[in-house]
């Protein structure tokens, strides 16, 4: 009988640590790769949202920025098609779903929200390096995934 609660014990805890990982079950999608030593603007590839679901999280990295007068912005932008143009996306409350590091600063992870059923079939991440040429990534962070 010892043998039998040592084994379902074991069981219980291989499971509980193999979902550990992530609680909550969330999807990440790389949206823009972390970039490093170019200015200007730059696109990262357009993403298929249809099959997620809820309330996203779009974070956005910023590398260390060295300059005084340096912004940086990541900004979420979506479309019907993946060709077409694509515009700013808006969450809820009508505000751009788009994150902006002014100045010298330290590396920075910032978050904005926004209810997928808001957005387009496609969207992509477009970041604007004004002066300074750190680095940057976007994630979106999805509660559900239609599989």
């Amino acid at each position: 009988m010892k043998k039998i609660i040592c084994l379902f014990a074991a069981l219980v805890i291989t499971g509980a640590v193999a979902f550990a990982l992530d609680a909550n079950q969330m999807k990440y999608v790389l949206l823009y790769n972390a970039d490093n030593g170019i200015g200007g603007d730059t696109t990262g590839p357009v993403t298929d949202v249809s099959v997620y679901k809820g309330n996203a999280a779009f974070a956005v990295a910023f590398g260390t920025a060295a300059t005084a007068g340096n912004t940086n912005t990541a900004t979420i932008k979506h479309c019907a098609t993946t060709n077409g143009t694509f515009v700013t996306a808006t969450n809820i409350n009508g505000t751009a779903v788009k994150v902006q590091v002014v100045g010298a600063a330290a590396s920075s992870l910032n978050t904005v929200a926004c209810d997928l059923g808001r957005l387009n079939k496609y969207i992509r991440a477009e970041v604007e390096f004004n002066a300074e040429t750190n680095g940057c990534a976007v994630w979106m962070v999805a509660p559900m995934k239609s599989e």
